[in-house]
C-alpha cells in the first residue's frame, strides 16, 4: 500500500504560492540542471491527489504535466476536464479519498496541493510523508504551506538536502 507524500516547494516565510495563487516566483529555480529530484519522485508515484484550486492552477499551464498518472481531485464544484489526464473528481469526505486510493495502489501518492488540502489531510493523520523544498524567497503573504490546522502537529525529520541554487530540502515523516 502507497504512502501519502505531500511533496511541494514552499518560500522561506511558508508559502507554496502567492496571494492569487501565483506561482511564477518558482520560475527561476527551475529549467536548470538541478530537478530537486523531482523527476524521480514523480516515477515513483502512480496517483496523484489535489484539491480544486491547485488543479485550475494547473490548467492554466497548458499541457496536461501528468499523463499517465491517476489524479484524484477533491472538490465540491463542478470542474473542466483538463484533455490527456486520467482525472476523477471526489465530492466526499477526504478520508474517504485516501483510504479509496492507498488499497488501490501500491506506489506512492502525491498530495499536490494545495494548503487547505494538506491541512485536512495532516490532521486527519492521512499524511505519511512531507518532502518540503523551502525556497530562499520571502513573498509576505499568500497560499500557506499548511491551512486550517486546529491543533499542533507534529513531523519527524527524516533527512535535509542542500542545493547550490539555496534551495534546502526537508524530509520529513508524520505521526508522533
Amino acid at each position: 500500500m502507497g504512502q501519502i507524500v505531500y511533496y511541494v516547494a514552499a518560500s522561506l516565510d511558508g508559502f507554496i504560492a502567492g496571494p492569487d495563487g501565483d506561482v511564477s516566483w518558482l520560475d527561476e529555480y527551475s529549467g536548470s540542471d538541478e530537478d530537486y529530484g523531482y523527476q524521480e519522485f514523480l516515477d515513483s508515484v502512480d496517483t496523484l491527489v489535489m484539491g480544486s484550486l491547485t488543479y485550475e492552477k494547473i490548467l492554466e499551464f497548458g499541457e496536461w504535466p501528468y499523463p499517465g498518472k491517476s489524479t484524484y481531485v477533491a472538490t465540491k464544484r463542478e470542474l473542466p476536464t483538463a484533455e490527456g489526464a486520467e482525472l476523477k473528481f471526489s465530492e466526499g469526505p477526504i478520508s474517504t479519498l485516501i483510504d479509496e486510493i492507498k488499497r488501490g495502489s501500491a506506489a506512492d501518492i502525491w498530495l499536490v496541493g494545495g494548503g487547505a488540502l494538506a491541512g485536512d489531510t495532516l490532521a486527519q493523520g492521512l499524511l505519511d510523508k512531507v518532502r518540503l523544498f523551502v525556497m530562499p524567497v520571502l513573498l509576505g503573504d499568500g497560499v500557506p504551506l499548511f491551512s486550517g490546522l486546529k491543533e499542533t502537529a507534529r513531523l519527524n525529520p527524516a533527512g535535509m538536502t542542500r542545493y547550490e541554487s539555496g534551495v534546502v530540502g526537508l524530509d520529513y515523516t508524520a505521526g508522533p
